[in-house]
């Protein structure tokens, strides 16, 4: 999902799985290992936002785990993706069922509104 960001950067929302969840936080449960820790492989939201950083923005990056208070462990700021997650989850995530992920569905919305 795009939308365009006061500082004229595409906005780039992303709801997906492990595809899209940054790697860094997929260490060793999905991500591709390349031995340390810091030379990981990079998936397409850790790669865009190095290279396309003046025309893209994902948000700001959380590196520090649990630091959004909601379902999220860390990463950038509009990347809601879920490790193994369906449509079903997905939908639930946007649209607040359950208070699990109430918190988070206030959360996309202040996202969108913005700007």
């Amino acid at each position: 999902m795009l939308t365009l960001s006061a500082s004229g950067q595409d906005r780039v929302m992303v709801f997906g799985d492990s595809q899209s969840e940054e790697y860094a936080f997929e260490i060793p449960f999905s991500a591709p290992f390349a031995g340390d820790i810091s030379d990981h492989a990079d998936n397409w939201i850790e790669i865009l936002d190095q290279r396309r950083d003046e025309q893209l923005d994902f948000g700001d990056y959380e590196p520090t785990l649990f630091g959004y208070g909601d379902y999220r462990n860390a990463g950038h700021e509009y990347n809601w993706s879920v490790p193994g997650a369906r449509s079903e989850t997905l939908r639930e995530i946007v649209t607040g069922d359950g208070l699990q992920f109430l918190t988070s569905a206030l959360k996309i919305r202040d996202q969108l509104e913005e700007d």
